[in-house]
Formats: C-alpha cells, sequence, structure tokens
C-alpha cells in the first residue's frame, strides 16, 4: 500500500501541472436492505481531474470510508484511476466515471484489494467552471473475488478548476 501511495502522490504532482480540476467528494453510506443507519458509515474522497479529448477525461482518486456498522464490515483506504464521460451546458453537468481501485482492507462485502469504482454525477456550474452535485459511488470486484456484495455511498461532490 505504502507503494500505491507513493505511486498517487508522483501521478498527482504531474497531474498538477496541468490546467485541472480538483475533486472533493463525501458522504454517507447508502444500504437501504441492510437496515443500518446512515452516519454508521462515513466516505470522502479527492481527486485530481483532467481532460483527454473532448468530452473524455480522467481522474486519479485517493480516500477512505469509515465504516462502524461491525459484523465483518471494516473501514478502508483506496486509490484509484477512473475514465469519464461529462457533459456540461450552461448550468448542468453531468457525468459517468468507472476504473481500477485498490482497497487496503477487503471485508465480507467486498472479498479482494481490486475493486472497480463508478461514479455517477449530477450538479450545478458557474461561470468559471466550478461544480457541485451529488455523486453515487459504487464499489464492486466485477465478480473476480467472493464475495462480490459491493459498497454504496452517495455525497456531495466539488469540483472546482486550479
Amino acid at each position: 500500500m505504502k507503494y500505491l501511495t507513493i505511486l498517487l502522490l508522483l501521478w498527482s504532482s504531474v497531474c498538477l501541472g496541468q490546467q485541472d480540476q480538483v475533486v472533493v467528494d463525501g458522504g454517507l453510506g447508502v444500504f437501504g436492505t441492510e437496515g443500518d443507519s446512515l452516519p454508521q458509515v462515513k466516505f470522502g474522497k479527492v481527486g485530481i481531474e483532467e481532460d483527454l479529448w473532448y468530452n473524455l477525461k480522467q481522474r486519479f482518486n485517493a480516500g477512505t470510508w469509515l465504516d462502524s456498522r461491525g459484523n465483518g464490515r471494516i473501514s478502508s483506504a483506496f486509490g484509484g484511476y477512473q475514465l469519464g464521460f461529462e457533459v456540461t451546458n450552461e448550468v448542468l453537468q453531468c457525468s459517468i466515471w468507472s476504473g481500477p481501485t485498490l482497497i487496503t482492507s477487503p471485508d465480507i462485502a467486498l472479498g479482494g484489494p481490486l475493486q472497480f469504482n463508478e461514479t455517477l454525477f449530477l450538479g450545478v456550474v458557474d461561470k468559471n467552471e466550478n461544480s457541485i452535485g451529488i455523486a453515487y459511488n459504487h464499489f464492486s470486484s466485477a465478480g473476480i473475488y467472493q464475495p462480490n456484495l459491493g459498497k454504496d455511498f452517495m455525497g456531495l461532490e466539488v469540483k472546482f478548476p486550479f
């Protein structure tokens, strides 16, 4: 995990030299069928997003979730890469992202360290390209590991250029 952190920091510093956006996402876990209260699971991530071609973008993320529910579920840190497609008009912004993610602590919902993180975002954007909206994040192994129950998080995402 130490090498993953170093790699993410180095890659992030390369990205800092370009016209990019910082992404900050925080929220609560969404577990509607399990009967747990939302404050038991907290989620946060930061990332650097950059344009690749037209509406295609890439994002490097690092973050954590804190899970106090017990019963085989534990907290974990993660780092990953996502490709995304983003559409923006004068007021609204919508994007979809997907990519591989490494987690530090597999548990009874996520059976191994290699996961995939999908993110859906819907928000508003201002004339300075700042945006704020709702983000849904899903983590699962796409069947590589068992169990593969996945984890879902709903949160507030803020993006701003630097």
